[in-house]
């Protein structure tokens, strides 16, 4: 599988740069999942799972509270997010973005 350049950060940390043979992203409109060669894209992201495929069958889990994902032609793909969990599998960054979705619930009177 061809791959890309990814970065995943924080307005203050870098959390994830390098290849990735594609990214799975909680989009406004349902689950979005970018391969290399992907038109440009600007998608905005709920808070959910983020699921990162790397070369040789490595795999990473992210939780985000929300962001943006962008695909350039020519650049990285870049999702960007206010906060990001590294979890160590998809049950652990499910029971973080949960908690993000919680504390962006309005609070009942």
């Amino acid at each position: 599988m061809t791959e890309f350049p990814l970065v995943i950060r924080t307005p203050d940390r870098e959390c994830f740069s390098g290849p990735a043979e594609s990214i799975t992203v909680p989009a406004l409109n349902g689950e979005l999942g970018v391969l290399a060669g992907h038109l440009p894209l600007l998608a905005g992201l709920k808070a959910g799972v983020v699921h990162v495929r790397t070369p040789g069958g490595g795999e990473r889990w992210f939780a985000v509270d929300g962001g943006i994902l962008g695909v350039e032609r020519g650049s990285p793909v870049r999702l960007l997010a206010m906060q990001i969990a590294d979890c160590a599998s998809a049950t652990a960054a499910r029971a973080a973005a949960a908690g993000f979705q919680n504390e962006a619930a309005p609070a009942a009177p």
